[in-house]
């Protein structure tokens, strides 16, 4: 354990440089991570946008005592109404307390580990199928959060403690352990014995501490190094420094003090002002000074719990031991500067949501698109083969009348084949022109007849057969290919909705059986079947939907992926609506909005044409053919996989598909 922790401080010491940090607001963290991840993304275009996981900045001690701190400020006691399991490194647990609601995200992923609140988790039909989660909704539903806390100081593990209700015993614990590779989260009885984990670790596979069900819960190794609180004087704090002797003065104090990330010794570094490539026996006493006042400030405000949320424009790195703000310059007598305590309702968990969910959903959206796309791809290139065998099994029955035509000049000139002839020229009924005929040398010419009467039978019997298989592979892979553009829709990670999108692909291949579910030990029912999640509904496949507006101000909704399109096209659109798409070619579902008692101009259709072929294989073309047409003229084919259309009295207008559509991008009400 002590080495894992070591190899985590290697990884996070990219933090080294950081400048002083400000307190800032909601509203600038995600402009600030936006820009760090474009900055700090692959340089191939297929993971443009997409910060590596081992970027990501580890929540360390500091931060989770600054967590801590606030769920137990703003959220204690609180009812657990619900819980779900995200994904398979995330449970969110609904609290309710008399003033508000929220979700609490436990996370043990290894680069993203974290304890905080944010949003409602989306609906997936992949959630509750995870055999931990239900597990923890069995056992803590309808309980009260009662305690939260720090279990054993400087260590990165938090304890929250549950109970029937306000003033009663605990009644269950759960511990949550944020360590990089070694993350983790244990539910226990009261008296420490295992209920269920997230990781269960057997004795083969560590010698210093299991986690099985059943066994009793212990505390992980505490790191090597020695308690911050154990040394008070300046000479006894730089001799201890001194000791370690690393290259850095940052590392030097990682290295000595338990509870001491990279990134808080970088940010105690810049604070004091102190050179952060030279190492501490190098440093001047001034310096030695500046850097020790640092380190006592930064043990009184996590004495004092003192937390305040700031985040580094320039690298994009946080912090929960911000400044209060600096006043700015007066001005003709006026003072001006900002409020020294941070607006409300913007903590410690509203930056760590908005830091882990943008960066690590950017890092999932990578690798879930690059799945998606090789497995449609694949499934495009087997269809493909399948339809062109088809194909040429149907050109071989266009044969057959030429087969018969055959076989009826053989019968009638029977009396013209000599024997043991290779072939015969016989003169065509119609025409009169002659038609070569093969033979059979060991065969008579009757023979040879009847074997091309059969053959020609079963030339028709098969086009009987094959035509519907031909179409059943050309409507698939016309799908597929919707899908395959969806997918190249979504060129890079920009907004939360992107990952809500690329998930919905996933689910509806799931759904098809073009991709395997992940296993989840999740309930199952029947033969070994697991339980069919439902799907979620039209309202949340809508809000991820891109929404433009026209030229005089009507809704125009853009199906992102199949599912999108089928729900647009069959449940949102009404009579007084438009309904647009590229001509012949996979592309986007596009609705018009037109509210009863009022009509499309022109340049309203003009745009929808437009955004109807960027969205499309059109894409790029300056006149592409648009079809549109009302909704009640649309119908959906028996069988027919989502988003596969038959339109009917559609009227042929040409859209620029040469550029994106400049409408302005608004989250409407459907």
């Amino acid at each position: 354990m002590k080495h894992g922790l070591k190899h985590l401080r290697s990884v996070s010491s990219i933090c080294n440089g950081l400048q002083p940090l400000r307190a800032t607001g909601h509203q600038h963290f995600q402009r600030d991570l936006h820009s760090s991840t474009l900055r700090n993304g692959g340089d191939d275009g297929s993971h443009k946008g997409v910060i590596r996981g081992s970027s990501l900045q580890p929540v360390d001690y500091t931060t989770l005592a600054a967590s801590c701190f606030e769920l137990e400020t703003e959220w204690l006691p609180s009812k657990v109404e619900r819980i779900t399991q995200t994904d398979k490194h995330t449970v969110a647990i609904g609290l309710r307390t008399l003033e508000q609601n929220g979700w609490l995200y436990l996370c043990w992923h290894p680069v993203a580990a974290r304890l905080c609140t944010g949003g409602a988790p989306p609906v997936s039909p992949s959630a509750d199928g995870f055999s931990f989660g239900e597990q923890l909704r069995q056992t803590l539903r309808g309980l009260a959060l009662l305690e939260v806390g720090l279990p054993e100081k400087w260590e990165r593990v938090a304890r929250l403690r549950f109970g029937v209700r306000p003033g009663d015993p605990p009644v269950k614990d759960l511990y949550v352990e944020v360590m990089g590779r070694y993350s983790n989260v244990v539910l226990t009885s009261p008296q420490g014995e295992v209920i269920a984990c997230a990781y269960q670790v057997g004795s083969k596979m560590s010698s210093l501490r299991t986690l099985q069900t059943g066994s009793q819960y212990v505390l992980p190794p505490p790191a090597s190094g020695l308690s911050p609180t154990d040394v008070q004087t300046l000479d006894d704090w730089a001799d201890v420094l001194v000791r370690v002797d690393q290259p850095t003065a940052s590392k030097s104090l990682v290295r000595a003090f338990r509870g001491v990330s990279p990134t808080l010794a970088a940010e105690l570094v810049s604070k004091a002002g102190v050179d952060p490539n030279k190492p501490f026996c190098d440093l001047t006493s001034e310096d030695r000074s500046r850097f020790f006042d640092a380190w006592k400030d930064w043990l009184e405000r996590l004495e004092g719990r003192r937390f305040r949320p700031g985040i580094d424009s320039a690298t994009g790195k946080y912090t929960v031991l911000a400044d209060d703000p600096a006043p700015e310059p007066v001005q003709n007598g006026t003072h001006h500067g900002q409020a020294v305590n941070a607006p409300s309702g913007e903590g410690i968990h509203t930056m760590l949501d908005e830091y882990y969910s943008t960066l690590y959903s950017g890092d999932a959206f990578g690798a879930l698109k690059q799945q998606l796309t090789s497995k449609v791809r694949a499934a495009l290139k087997r269809l493909q083969g399948k339809a062109k065998v088809y194909q040429d099994q149907l050109a071989s029955a266009d044969g057959a009348a030429d087969v018969v035509r055959k076989a009826d000049l053989l019968m009638a000139y029977l009396h013209e084949c000599p024997p043991r002839a290779s072939e015969v020229t016989l003169n065509d009924f119609e025409t009169g022109e002659p038609v070569v005929i093969a033979l059979d040398p060991d065969k008579p010419a009757l023979a040879v007849a009847q074997k091309m009467y059969k053959r020609s039978s079963k030339l028709r019997r098969s086009r009987a057969a094959v035509e519907p298989l031909l179409e059943e592979a050309l409507e698939e892979l016309r799908y597929l290919q919707e899908v395959d553009l969806s997918l190249q829709e979504l060129e890079s990670f920009q907004r939360e909705d992107d990952l809500r999108v690329l998930e919905e692909v996933r689910d509806e291949l799931i759904e098809a059986g073009y991709v395997k579910p992940v296993p989840t030990g999740g309930p199952v029912s029947g033969k070994g079947k697991r339980k069919k999640s439902r799907a979620p509904g039209s309202a949340d496949l809508t809000a991820n939907m891109r929404k433009l507006s026209s030229p005089s101000g009507f809704v125009v909704l853009v199906g992102r992926n199949s599912r999108q399109n089928d729900t647009l096209t069959h449940r949102v659109a009404t009579q007084y609506d438009l309904w647009f798409h590229a001509q012949g070619v996979p592309g986007s579902h596009v609705l018009l909005r037109v509210p009863p008692g009022q009509s499309a101009g022109q340049d309203d259709i003009g745009f929808a044409a437009g955004v109807a072929a960027y969205y499309s294989k059109m894409k790029g073309n300056h006149r592409a053919p648009v079809i549109y047409v009302a909704p009640k003229h649309i119908g959906r084919p028996r069988g027919a996989r989502p988003g596969l259309v038959t339109v009917e009295n559609e009227t042929v207008v040409t859209g620029d598909g040469s550029t994106e559509p400049q409408g302005v991008e608004q989250p409407v009400p459907v």
